[in-house]
Parts: structure tokens; sequence; C-alpha cells
């Protein structure tokens, strides 16, 4: 706890370009710690731990360290035929979403009223932090083309709906948006490119060397 208060969560806030850390806060509010949240992999994971919030048991679904990403719509699409009278929310990446985007049909040809949120950065986020902190930013094979595939067509073609969120002030009405419809639904966030996740762990290294924000790393004292 003495950690907790001396090192809390963090970011710069923006009005400009939606923060992921912001898009989780959002979430939050609308989940009120009642709501089953299904994640896949990469930093979007991080933040959702970070940031939102459980009052009961068995509302977070994630693959946890094993990492596979993919994990977060099929498992969102189960828990919600398992808990018909949940509001569930499937979170991914873009980088894992375009890994699990066939089971769009499997959610429509169902009826399955599972609300995904892309957290979309361009990147296969997770894998180009650790080349931008640890490979002086020589990124390779992380690159995806911003804003690709157009989500609100994609979601059209397979009959359902789709929005594509940019600016902060737009994103709780989106959410709510998303909410209100009653079938399955596509909300495209698009979020600041680079951003890091904190704290983390350098690949050997132990918890006194955790990294708490660009290159600092936490003083745990004596």
């Amino acid at each position: 706890m003495d950690w907790k208060a001396e090192h809390p969560f963090s970011y710069e806030p923006s009005d400009t370009e939606i923060k992921p850390q912001f898009l989780m806060e959002t979430i939050n509010k609308f989940t009120k710690g009642e709501s089953i949240v299904a994640v896949d992999v990469g930093q979007h994971q991080m933040w959702a731990a970070q940031y939102i919030e459980f009052d009961k048991p068995r509302l977070w679904e994630s693959s946890s360290g094993l990492g596979t990403m993919g994990f977060g719509i099929p498992a969102g699409m189960g828990a919600k035929v398992a808990c018909p009278d949940k509001l569930v929310f499937s979170i991914c990446g873009d980088g894992g979403f375009m890994m699990s985007m066939p089971e769009i049909a499997t959610i429509v040809g169902n009826n399955i009223p599972l609300k995904i949120i892309i957290m979309n950065n361009g990147w296969l986020g997770m894998v180009r932090q650790w080349q931008d902190l640890f490979f002086e930013k020589r990124y390779s094979s992380v690159a995806m083309q911003p804003g690709f595939p157009d989500i609100p067509m994609l979601a059209a073609s397979f009959g359902i709906k789709g929005v594509t969120v940019r600016q902060p002030a737009d994103l709780e009405a989106a959410i709510q948006e998303m909410i209100d419809e009653p079938g399955p639904f596509l909300l495209n966030v698009m979020v600041t490119r680079e951003e890091n996740v904190y704290p983390m762990v350098p690949a050997g290294g132990a918890l006194d060397e955790m990294i708490l924000d660009a290159g600092k790393p936490v003083a745990t004292g004596d």
C-alpha cells in the first residue's frame, strides 16, 4: 500500500487525443464494478487491469501470463452466453482484433449482444513498447495501418453497428450508444499512438528494477 501511495498510476491528460488510460477510466464509469470485462493481450490488457474496478469476483476474464492474442472476443462471447443478463465488454487491441475477426460472424450468426471495444493505436503495442525502451526504437514487424480496417464499414458488412471515435469529448456518448444498442456493437477507439504502459519489469530484471515511467526505475529503499 505504501508503494501504491508513493507511486500512483498517472498519465498526462489530453483534450485533443484519447489517452489509453482515459479510455479505461471512461469504461470504468459504465461498468460500475459489476460488468464482465474480457480482455485480449497487450498494452490494453495492462491498462484495463489498472483502471477498471470490480466489486465482485468472476467478472475479469484474461489469459494473464499465457499471452494468448485472440482470447478477448471469444472469451467475451462465452461470458455473454453464460450470463445473458450481464453487460459484457470485450476489450482488445487492433492487433488482437485482427486475429479474432472471424468470430464476428459467430457473434452475428448467434445474435450474441457482445460489446467490443477496440483500443486502436496502429501498433502491436506491447511489442512496440519493448522495442522502444530496450532496442532504441528499432521497430520491426509492429506497425499497423492506423484506422485500417474501416471498423464501421467492416461492422456494416456483418450487419451490425460500428463506430469510430477519435476525440475525448465524444467517448462517453459513443460508449453509451454501444450499451443502448440491443445487439452486438463494434466501437473503434483511436488512441494516442506511442503511449507506454507502466510499471513494467525488464526481461531478466528483479522487482526492484521496475520501470515506473520513461526509463525511471522504482526507488525501493533499503
